[in-house]
């Protein structure tokens, strides 16, 4: 929840008080990174990667934190993944799809820019 709400420093406390629920997966297989992501929550995502949570795909689709924030628009997150891990980029989904055929299918002009 405190990665849907953009709770950052709630984040963090919770990982010192119980850190196997920083990676912890809910019934549709997200974590606190794909919610985060998904509702473009930067100052989340930073928190999380501060912990060491690794940018993995998830969901039941199997998509990554930048697949994610591409498909939903959040531009200065995307700006961010791509700069803190680049190798993002060339992650696929699923379905074999990338955060550039995302953006380009859902409109993301500018987000589809960054991503070439």
């Amino acid at each position: 929840m405190a990665a849907i709400t953009g709770r950052a420093d709630n984040i963090k406390l919770i990982a010192e008080a119980c850190p196997r629920l920083i990676n912890q997966k809910d019934k549709k297989g997200m974590t606190p990174m794909a919610y985060a992501c998904k509702y473009g929550r930067t100052d989340c995502v930073k928190a999380l990667f501060e912990l060491k949570v690794r940018p993995v795909g998830c969901g039941i689709q199997r998509m990554t934190p930048l697949i994610w924030a591409s498909a939903y628009g959040h531009y200065d997150l995307c700006e961010y993944l791509v700069e803190a891990k680049p190798r993002l980029v060339l992650s696929k989904d699923k379905f074999k799809r990338t955060a550039l055929i995302l953006a380009v299918r859902n409109g993301y002009t500018k987000i589809a820019s960054l991503l070439l």
